[in-house]
């Protein structure tokens, strides 16, 4: 995988941390204790971008309370990459399980219109929240 530049490894870094400031926000509103959210408790993290989107895999397999190891890929050489092969990588490369996943439009990487971003993050955020909670609520059923 090519070197990540600074400015990619920042882009990176700020659309996370937005993307985690929309998700709680919205468990906020709903009264789900945030910590409830794989994104808040323990994890590691992989943020990778491919041509078409950002993805982010959390996990807190092997996790360190008060630490978050992130890494970060460049996946674009290969085209678009599928849920399923970003899984698989963290999985197999990076120990990973019990795994979260999302993905966000790439083009927000670039986009300069925060309002526009804010939107378009709250309503991934949602959606989101919505898999998470029906995935606890499955794994109680049990």
């Amino acid at each position: 995988m090519p070197e990540l530049s600074q400015e990619i490894q920042t882009k990176l870094q700020k659309i996370w941390a937005s993307y985690k400031e929309a998700i709680g926000a919205k468990a906020d509103g709903r009264g789900i204790n945030r910590n409830t959210l794989p994104m808040f408790r323990p994890h590691n993290a992989f943020l990778a971008f491919d041509s078409q989107a950002v993805h982010f895999v959390m996990s807190s397999a092997n996790a360190m309370p008060g630490m978050t190891y992130t890494q970060m890929a460049d996946l674009s050489p290969s085209g678009v990459v599928s849920r399923d092969s970003i899984l698989n990588h963290c999985k197999t490369n990076l120990n990973y399980d019990n795994m979260s996943y999302v993905n966000i439009p790439r083009t927000l990487l670039d986009d300069d219109d925060s309002q526009s971003v804010q939107t378009q993050l709250d309503e991934i955020a949602d959606s989101h929240l919505e898999e998470i909670v029906r995935q606890q609520s499955a794994s109680r059923a049990f």
